[in-house]
């Protein structure tokens, strides 16, 4: 069962590989996303607010994307936040990833999912520079992209 405080959904259509989405317009995020692709080798990554990509998993919203990283798995289920990172090791590098399975033993998930959130809600301020991030946009529920035709939640 996972820890996380979201359910898992599973998504039509099945993706090729992992697929990680995270917020592309803040500088703190995609710093993150490409040293977890670094690390996590195979792993795919893609920006949040591309419009193409909420058509593609209508089970996944904007806010959600803005909110925490999602990983994909190639089964179309969805994962976010500290266990999206915990997968994605997984499924990119497998005897790296098992030492992440340390996160399904209570309660390590349930507090790296707690720092997570705080990380995840603070990222614009890390490090004391406020212009980690661009605007708001990295404030969950932050501007739309440009055309996407989401409103905000």
């Amino acid at each position: 069962m996972p820890v996380t405080d979201q359910a898992d959904v599973t998504l039509a259509p099945e993706t090729d590989g992992p697929l990680v989405i995270y917020d592309g317009r803040c500088r703190f995020c995609r710093t993150q996303a490409a040293r977890l692709a670094r690390v996590a080798g195979p792993t795919i990554t893609t920006r949040a607010a591309d419009p193409d990509l909420l058509t593609r998993f209508p089970g996944l919203t904007y806010e959600r994307c803005m909110r925490e990283i999602i990983l994909v798995a190639p089964s179309g289920r969805i994962y976010g936040g500290a266990e999206a990172i915990t997968r994605a090791l997984y499924l990119g590098r497998p005897r790296l990833g098992a030492l992440g399975l340390v996160y399904y033993v209570p309660p390590v998930g349930w507090l790296a999912n707690r720092v997570y959130r705080f990380v995840a809600r603070h990222r614009y301020l890390l490090g004391g520079k406020h212009t980690a991030c661009e605007g708001d946009l990295c404030r969950p529920g932050g501007a739309p992209p440009p055309g996407s035709g989401r409103p905000l939640v």
